[in-house]
């Protein structure tokens, strides 16, 4: 299925990336599971922690984006250079949908 807003998608895949692997996710598990209040396995609480994290930016409004970007940028996670720099407006795209419209053609 095609991307309906492509740049936001950028945004939300590093912020999914950046933190899904992170040893602080996987300590804070480790903890849960160690508390038994959740899921015995730790292999099935992760995979429990990913859809619940991927639901989590699934429903995140695209004026939220400015505030992925900025966690992002403190935790020296990797950003799209555009996205760095602030070289982006929300506006329409060619789906129609609410996008983060970038400024920087030459990037």
């Amino acid at each position: 299925m095609k991307e309906l807003q492509p740049n936001f998608e950028t945004i939300k895949k590093a912020f999914y990336q950046a933190f899904i692997d992170s040893y602080k996710v996987d300590l804070c598990i480790s903890m849960q599971n160690l508390c038994g209040s959740l899921l015995p396995s730790f292999n099935k609480r992760k995979e429990e922690f990913r859809k619940d994290f991927n639901q989590w930016l699934n429903r995140l409004d695209i004026r939220q984006a400015g505030e992925l970007i900025l966690i992002l940028k403190e935790q020296n996670k990797p950003v799209p250079k555009w996205a760095a720099n602030w070289k982006y407006n929300i506006d329409y795209n060619e789906n129609g949908m609410l996008d983060l419209i970038r400024t920087d053609i030459t990037d």
